[in-house]
């Protein structure tokens, strides 16, 4: 059975966008409004204001694809037709892994957690003193050291989740090569 061309997003895809002449206007007079606004703002408010837009956008957008493609991996659902089951003993099944349950990433995630907000406001501090030495007093430190030590918190926190993920794939992968062996 032939796919037809307009019948081939009903496997799961999207279809190729399609745009009006109207829409593109009215996304190109869009552009134009935020510009003129960021250009009266500051380049730091604008700055905020831009990464605020677009993070909205790309929460609009990523809905939407996510929606269609919802919608047409149930009509490609509908469409299909049964698949002959396999014997089971035909089934080479892969060993069980941990990789889909929930586990406490433990106590070093505290530590790396601790030691990233610690260097973290150690940096910023030294940083906010060499750069405005001249002008900076207290206050101005110990902002430079709480925004450190919140960015310094988050990046030993993801750093940590990344590595032991990976890790643990890793460690999966290698135990399941052994196996096979």
């Amino acid at each position: 059975m032939a796919i037809e061309p307009e019948d081939d997003f009903l496997h799961g895809g999207l279809r190729a966008p399609r745009f009006t002449l109207r829409s593109l206007f009215v996304v190109i007079f869009l552009i134009c409004l935020v510009t003129a606004a960021l250009s009266r703002m500051t380049p730091s408010v604008a700055m905020v204001a831009l990464t605020t837009l677009l993070a909205m956008g790309a929460h609009v957008f990523a809905n939407v694809v996510g929606m269609q493609l919802k919608k047409n991996s149930q009509l490609a659902k509908r469409r299909e037709r049964p698949v002959h089951a396999i014997p089971p003993s035909q089934h080479r099944f892969a060993q069980r892994t941990e990789l889909g349950e929930r586990n406490s990433l433990g106590k070093p995630l505290l530590v790396a957690t601790a030691v990233g907000a610690m260097l973290g406001a150690i940096v910023a501090t030294a940083m906010s003193w060499q750069t405005y030495s001249d002008k900076i007093g207290p206050a101005g430190l110990a902002l430079g050291a709480l925004s450190g030590l919140l960015l310094g918190g988050f990046w030993g926190f993801w750093t940590w989740s990344l590595l032991h993920v990976a890790f643990s794939a890793w460690w999966n992968a290698q135990q399941e090569r052994r196996h096979q062996e």
